[in-house]
């Protein structure tokens, strides 16, 4: 399969991950929330990118014949109606899925193949000669390789150019240090994993120790059964294990994460968390995650809380207490109940 097919394969399971967690507890999505919609920045900013230039073009159809655009009076009250309109982006599931395929693919194809992508770009903005202008409503856009685009305005500065000169400049910038592609596709992979030799150059060579720093997802998953809400209190429960406190370890856990009240659980963890907790903590099972929030946010008292946990998903999953999501996940709770 041609790397355009892997990137294009792989950008529509990561759109259809990040989507399905993020939507669990949302309806809708808004142009803040995007910003921070993952730990990509680079998919988040392309995402407001493909927004902008639809929304563009819907507002140039608008454009009739019969009347005068360039009035002064219709163009402040279009400039306020498109100002109120951006800070009012409200984008629902089916919509931005596709809005994060598109965003992710580019994102790739940035990132792996600069060359390419530039190149690409140049050709959809269909101009004999470019200017530096044509290239600035998109920088704030680019955040991979953003040093080079940063050179390229420079080397722009009052200059046009033909298609081909661009090029020649913008190749000669890339023989400057590139942006390591590493730390990024650690994010992606940690998102959803893939056989990512098929999708960077081959002059990328992720390797230590001798392994690939990747590994396989694992499909079979197991799932759970929530039928039974009888919790048993058991003598070595959670609210003992974690609550405890240890003479040796002065900076306990609430001592240590102890910030101000969380007052509602959903809100509050953010999409990169869920997929932390649902990989580490409930073995990829989004609907479990998902059903632990609901039963937790109902839990009178943090004693409660800490007994539905340990019996129906520290056992089931066989969480350890020592590891660091553990940690975190069991001080949210208690903020919940502080």
């Amino acid at each position: 399969m041609k790397k355009e097919q892997e990137i294009q394969q792989y950008s529509h399971a990561f759109a259809k991950r990040t989507t399905e967690y993020y939507f669990i507890d949302h309806t809708h999505i808004t142009g803040k929330e995007i910003l921070s919609f993952c730990d990509i920045m680079q998919v988040n900013l392309f995402i407001i990118k493909h927004i902008y230039l639809e929304w563009q073009q819907e507002m140039n159809r608008l454009k009739s014949s019969y009347f005068d655009y360039e009035n002064p009076e219709v163009k402040k009250n279009l400039a306020i109606f498109v100002n109120s309109l951006s800070n009012h982006i409200l984008v629902k599931k089916d919509i931005f899925y596709h809005l994060v395929f598109k965003s992710t693919q580019e994102s790739l194809q940035l990132l792996l193949y600069p060359e390419e992508y530039f190149e690409d770009f140049l050709k959809q903005l269909k101009k004999e000669k470019i200017k530096k202008n044509d290239l600035l409503p998109f920088i704030k856009y680019w955040d991979f390789h953003r040093n080079i685009f940063q050179k390229l305005m420079l080397e722009m500065e009052d200059k046009s150019m033909a298609l081909f000169d661009l090029n020649w400049i913008w190749k000669n910038l890339l023989n400057d240090k590139k942006e390591s592609a590493e730390n990024h596709i650690k994010i992606f992979d940690s998102i959803y994993t893939t056989d990512w030799q098929k999708i960077i150059p081959q002059k990328i060579n992720y390797q230590e120790d001798g392994n690939n720093f990747y590994q396989k997802e694992n499909t079979n998953l197991p799932k759970v059964n929530f039928e039974v809400d009888e919790i048993l209190d058991v003598p070595n429960s959670l609210n003992l294990q974690f609550a405890e406190n240890n003479n040796d370890n002065q900076n306990s856990l609430h001592q240590q994460f102890r910030q101000s009240k969380i007052e509602n659980l959903r809100q509050f963890i953010a999409l990169n968390e869920k997929f932390l907790y649902i990989n580490q903590l409930f073995d990829g099972n989004s609907l479990a995650f998902n059903d632990a929030l609901d039963k937790l946010e109902n839990c009178q008292n943090i004693k409660d809380a800490l007994l539905l946990i340990e019996k129906k998903y520290a056992q089931n999953y066989q969480w350890n207490k020592e590891k660091e999501e553990t940690k975190q996940f069991l001080n949210i709770i208690e903020r919940r109940f502080l």
